[in-house]
């Protein structure tokens, strides 16, 4: 059953019996948005259980003016790259995730998590960035251009739709090293479902079973 609709309360009634999904969940919202509430529940589990710091997002987001930049013929003009980045600032710190059923692989200590973020769906978007690296150079960064302002414009105002990636994790999360490897799980999912560009040109153009959650 997915967590990321219940109250904190309900995630786990009995502090011994935190599931490996609920305990990835509740740091998932430490992570992401440094949650009071599940702060203090990791907390009262004990020692470990508690992330040091939320995930910093400014980070990512300095850094993509450079990264659209070596796109080549797709790059988008100063101002469309602008206007693209400020969406994705703003996206960014409202995504949630929560992890489901944990399913150990051929150990009880280690297994794979389908993990559930919400954010709006830019899969829609890939057969014309695709086209447009190979389009004619004629009117090329104008639509190139159109295109990076209709993705800000789904970053910024589309629904969130449940996408499905599936990681792998230990059972347990009770050290730095352990929350640093959520941490890195929750950057690379999050951030390649809502800029895909360079699995977009080394995937085949076929969705994924994965991407959308439509049982969820």
């Amino acid at each position: 059953m997915l967590l990321l609709g219940l109250p904190l309360w309900a995630v786990a009634s009995e502090p011994a019996d935190l599931s490996p999904q609920a305990e990835y969940t509740l740091q998932a919202r430490v992570l992401l948005h440094d949650d009071a509430g599940a702060r203090q529940i990791l907390r009262d589990r004990g020692e470990g259980y508690e992330p040091a710091v939320a995930l910093e997002w400014q980070l990512l987001v300095d850094d993509v003016p450079a990264a659209l930049s070596r796109q080549g013929a797709a790059a988008p003009s100063p101002a469309a790259t602008h206007a693209f980045v400020q969406a994705l600032a703003l996206r960014l710190p409202r995504v949630n995730c929560a992890a489901e059923a944990f399913v150990p692989l051929g150990s009880p200590q280690i297994g794979l998590y389908q993990l559930v973020c919400q954010h709006p769906d830019v899969e829609p978007l890939r057969k014309e960035y695709l086209a447009l690296r190979a389009a004619p150079e004629a009117g090329r960064q104008a639509r190139i251009d159109a295109l990076f302002l209709r993705w800000a414009a789904t970053l910024r105002d589309a629904p969130d739709v449940p996408h499905c990636s599936r990681v792998t994790g230990w059972h347990q999360a009770r050290h730095a090293f352990a929350h640093a490897e959520r941490v890195h799980q929750l950057y690379q999912t999050i951030l390649w479902r809502l800029l895909p560009v360079d699995l977009w040109l080394d995937e085949p153009l076929l969705p994924q079973e994965d991407e959308l959650c439509d049982d969820v």
